[in-house]
């Protein structure tokens, strides 16, 4: 699995926020709420929130496809905790793959970087197994990549909607065109 995504991304860790910058003429963002609102406060938000990521999901990653589910686990190098190397999506057992000393939390880009422990796992993407997953992104409790091993596509949620690299920057603007509704009205796309 490492591997895999190092033939795609080097070593850029799964981690949306790194992608978007690493591969910026082949990634899009997608709001999950009108008018860029960051988190749901209602169950209609959630609900809208999950219909339009399960729309750009299955127009990225593909219809049911298999998938590398991954996720960071951020800490400093000489803590150890069984939290770090372990964990779940739906009913989908994730595993540690490997781990970098390259990362920077977003919340915390002025202290020194900790070292990311990336779990994964390959699954069949299906709503029901992704649902309370990507509920938790959108509170900011989780984070997410998932790699389409389809299409090669990332689809990694966040808290107030998604990023999307695609495989080839020719494709962005189709993209563009089918969730034009959804795009960020600002400039930089953020």
């Amino acid at each position: 699995m490492r591997e895999e995504w190092q033939e795609r991304f080097d070593s850029i860790p799964p981690v949306g926020w790194r992608l978007r910058v690493a591969f910026p003429e082949r990634w899009i963002r997608i709001y999950s709420l009108p008018e860029g609102r960051r988190y749901p406060e209602s169950d209609s938000d959630r609900e809208m929130l999950l219909e339009r990521q399960y729309a750009v999901a299955e127009y990225v990653l593909g219809s049911s496809p298999s998938c590398l589910f991954l996720t960071c686990r951020y800490h400093h190098p000489t803590e150890e905790s069984a939290l770090w190397n372990s964990g779940r999506i739906g009913s989908v057992q994730l595993a540690e793959l490997w781990r970098t000393s390259e990362g920077v939390h977003p919340d915390h880009l002025d202290a020194e970087p900790a070292e990311i422990t990336v779990l994964g796992a390959t699954a069949t993407w299906s709503e029901s197994e992704v649902r309370e997953a990507l509920l938790a992104v959108a509170n900011d409790e989780e984070n997410l990549v998932i790699l389409s091993h389809k299409t090669g596509c990332v689809f990694a949620p966040y808290d107030g909607g998604v990023d999307v690299i695609l495989t080839k920057s020719e494709t962005v603007q189709g993209f563009r065109s089918h969730f034009e509704h959804w795009l960020s009205p600002l400039e930089s796309g953020l």
